[in-house]
């Protein structure tokens, strides 16, 4: 599920958020968050970032389909010439 930022409007108060890709954004700010008030519900919008992450679970998906690093893997090279794959 991805994480989505909100700001309380008119404020500088921001929280993070789980939520389904499917739901809508939320308007008023939820009960488990600091500052939740029945009788004067408080506006919040969704705020666009660049640091969405999603990861892929279940069948059909892999460890090796995401980034990783090059330790202990034999296909990293440390001169061309050491590479299996290089010209000579």
């Amino acid at each position: 599920m991805p994480t989505y930022v909100y700001k309380v409007k008119n404020s500088d108060f921001t929280f993070e958020y789980k939520q389904s890709i499917k739901e809508e954004p939320l308007k008023y700010l939820p009960k488990d968050i600091q500052g939740y008030d029945a009788k004067n519900p408080v506006e919040v919008e969704r705020v666009l970032t660049s640091n969405v992450n999603f990861i892929f679970n279940g069948t059909g998906f892999y460890n090796t389909d995401y980034k990783s690093s090059n330790k202990g893997n034999s296909n990293s090279c440390e001169s061309p010439s050491s590479c299996a794959c290089a010209v000579n």
